[in-house]
């Protein structure tokens, strides 16, 4: 934060300069221009400090969407794949939990 402000204050410090050297310029468009060259640096910084966490970001959505994609081994539905056919057919599978002895 120290180094933010005293880039702050420098700005402003040349933004004085640039108004006492100049007589017709306008000081409001000077500081315009030197608050828009500071916050675009700023934000450039931000979005330089944030890509390491974009590209793990990006690596665990891709996990994410790979274990959401595997077809899960437990299934309602019993999928047999007829080759002659090339069709996929699901059967009604039939099954039962039992617990016994559970307490809590």
């Amino acid at each position: 934060m120290l180094g933010e402000f005293t880039v702050f204050g420098a700005f402003f410090y040349a933004g004085g300069v640039i108004l006492e050297d100049n007589d017709d310029v306008n000081p409001e468009h000077v500081f315009i221009a030197l608050l828009a060259m500071m916050f675009a640096a700023s934000q450039a910084g931000m979005a330089a400090a944030m890509g390491p966490d974009m590209g793990k970001a990006s690596a665990a959505s891709e996990r994410i969407f790979k274990i959401c994609d595997t077809p899960s081994a437990i299934s309602e539905y019993a999928v047999v794949y007829d080759e002659d056919a090339q069709t996929v057919k699901r059967d009604r599978r039939e099954g039962g939990v039992m617990i016994d002895k559970a307490t809590f």
